[in-house]
């Protein structure tokens, strides 16, 4: 839609999103009613999905996420450590999310350790709170670690 009506109106991409702005009532009642989104898929229809596994042999763990044209690249490795003095059975896990230079284009540095750690924060609560790992398998028995 904004393709169409952009050419149309002859706007460039600043005024398109200046005219979006103003008129973003009437830009959703549109889209309901054509069923389409701006970049022209249905409004119950998803960007392709693609998942490519193990692209970095560096780590005990990798994949790529392609969602339409936006890439992410995850990586896992393990680090064996002592273990918990609360939970002596369990392994532990750390999430630790960075973000690649340009996904911070125009954010300040500060911001973007922020986001990190609030993102890495989510991560690990979801992944402890739902249980989807069971830490007992992440416990080493009688391991020895140089600290």
């Amino acid at each position: 839609f904004f393709r169409y009506f952009s050419v149309a109106m002859n706007f460039g991409n600043d005024e398109m999103q200046i005219f979006a702005a103003m008129h973003f009532k009437e830009l959703l009642r549109r889209f309901v009613a054509t069923n389409q989104r701006p970049d022209g898929r249905r409004l119950n229809q998803i960007r392709p999905v693609h998942i490519t596994p193990s692209p970095l042999s560096s780590t005990s763990g990798s994949v790529i996420v392609g969602i339409g044209s936006t890439r992410m690249l995850a990586g896992c490795s393990v680090e064996p450590g002592p273990a918990s003095p609360v939970d002596p059975g369990e392994g532990r896990i750390q999430v630790t999310v960075s973000l690649a230079g340009h996904a911070a284009t125009g954010v300040e540095a500060q911001r973007v350790r922020e986001k990190e750690q609030t993102i890495s924060a989510f991560l690990l609560k979801i992944l402890l709170s739902t249980r989807v790992l069971d830490l007992k398998q992440f416990f080493v028995a009688d391991a020895s670690f140089a600290l």
